[in-house]
């Protein structure tokens, strides 16, 4: 059998001939055999690395190995630069009406066929392994097989930052080797991997993503009994801007739990001129006079902060623009 070198090799007796397989800078020649794992290394002209041959006991033949996985693709726009930015789903839940911050999600998860495309066929053969994702410094890769299993992690993890190094492999299935002592080994998993990339664990509901604004808030100094609606926030998200984008914080009311309100000016940093608090039934946010105070020469741009709790029961914050006009 010629190789892509020119040389070529031939089998004695199958298995049991003497050596198995001779020929000219061939597979026993110093170059040709590594006789640590059992399998056959032949250089090859064209690429200049060494094939991999090992017999196929099934088709009582020798066979050059793949030294990746079966093909598989990112769906468009999925791996943008080497980088996956896996936007997770509390609980797999999609629709964000169905989620409910005041008892927030165990986990985040996403399945890896909505985001790859694997061979239908054989699918049961792969594996996506991501780094530091169990929380077991024993085992901190997780092993997510497509067919059966989504991608969960912890809500510790999703924060929109932390790279995790992401592999891709496929079990081609038991593979007979030679060993020196002349003896065949039948049935080790050949499991080639993937180049790495980088996978990011996305909250969708904190920022970068998800961003808080408001179109001219104002109040008046030292006016008693003024508030401001929370539907004056309108959301933008960049991964779902149908779902999540241009929403009011009373809409998405089920994806936080809010937790406390300022107002602070934006030069001192303090509450300087009034007392943010939400309403009793949080629909609204009420603002009353600081005593000890006088009137500022001129208006004042300011900082209304709401600090919430996420789905994930991550923290969150969201900022809005306010001036206190002078009186």
């Amino acid at each position: 059998m010629a190789l892509s070198n020119g040389n070529s090799y031939t089998i004695k007796n199958g298995i049991n001939g003497t050596n198995g397989i001779d020929g000219k800078d061939g597979l026993n020649g110093k170059d040709g055999k590594d006789g640590q794992n059992g399998d056959y290394y032949v250089p090859n002209a064209t690429t200049g690395k060494f094939d991999k041959y090992t017999y196929d006991a099934a088709q009582k033949k020798y066979v050059v190995l793949p030294t990746a996985p079966k093909e598989y693709s990112f769906k468009d726009n999925q791996l943008v630069k080497g980088v996956y930015n896996c936007y997770l789903l509390p609980e797999g839940e999609a629709d964000p009406t169905k989620w409910n911050a005041a008892n927030s999600a165990s986990k985040g998860t996403m399945n890896m066929v909505n985001v790859i495309n694997f061979d239908d066929n054989y699918i049961y053969r792969y594996a996506v392994n991501f780094a530091e994702t169990t929380g077991d410094k024993n085992k901190e890769t997780l092993e997510v097989h497509p067919r059966d299993f989504k991608l969960e992690v912890a809500p510790s993890l999703i924060d929109n930052t932390t790279e995790h190094a992401t592999t891709i492999t496929y079990n081609y299935g038991g593979i007979s080797t030679r060993k020196d002592n002349g003896k065949w080994e039948t049935g080790k998993d050949y499991t080639p991997t993937s180049d790495a990339f980088k996978t990011i664990y996305c909250d969708v509901l904190a920022a970068p993503i998800m961003t808080w604004s408001a179109s001219k808030l104002e109040l008046k100094y030292e006016e008693a009994n003024q508030t401001i609606l929370l539907t004056k926030f309108t959301s933008e998200n960049t991964y779902n801007a149908t779902k999540l984008g241009g929403k009011t914080l009373t809409a998405l009311k089920n994806c936080y739990v809010l937790e406390s309100v300022e107002l602070t000016s934006n030069g001192s940093k303090h509450a300087d001129y009034f007392k943010a608090v939400f309403s009793a039934d949080k629909t609204k946010i009420e603002f009353k006079p600081q005593s000890g105070t006088t009137n500022p020469t001129a208006d004042v741009p300011s900082t209304l902060t709401i600090k919430a709790k996420d789905v994930f029961g991550q923290p969150v914050t969201i900022s809005v623009a306010v001036t206190v006009k002078k009186q």
